[in-house]
């Protein structure tokens, strides 16, 4: 009985896992820093003040000195990435 409680066990696991969600590079740090001020809406809003990569990257780093974050060029560039990709619809440079 032990036996087909464990497999069962883990058959629900794999298959919860396997739905969860994927999180790329840049989003954890998205979601930990920025959701705390802000919703994602401020993405797609009509006014929003990015619209290529470079903006968006020039504001994640301007809200990212705002707060005292004081993240490297890499962290930077992978919430740009994540945002860029995300809400966007940018493609980011050869760099990424």
């Amino acid at each position: 009985m032990r036996l087909y409680t464990f497999a069962f066990a883990a058959v629900l696991f794999v298959t919860l896992d396997s739905h969860a969600q994927v999180e790329v590079p840049g989003q954890l740090l998205h979601d930990k820093h920025c959701l705390s001020c802000h919703a994602t809406r401020i993405y797609t809003r009509e006014d929003r003040k990015a619209a290529k990569w470079e903006q968006v990257r020039e504001q994640v780093d301007r809200w990212q000195k705002n707060v005292s974050l004081h993240w490297k060029d890499a962290e930077i560039d992978l919430v740009t990435e994540y945002l860029a990709r995300r809400f966007y619809q940018i493609d980011c440079p050869s760099k990424c």
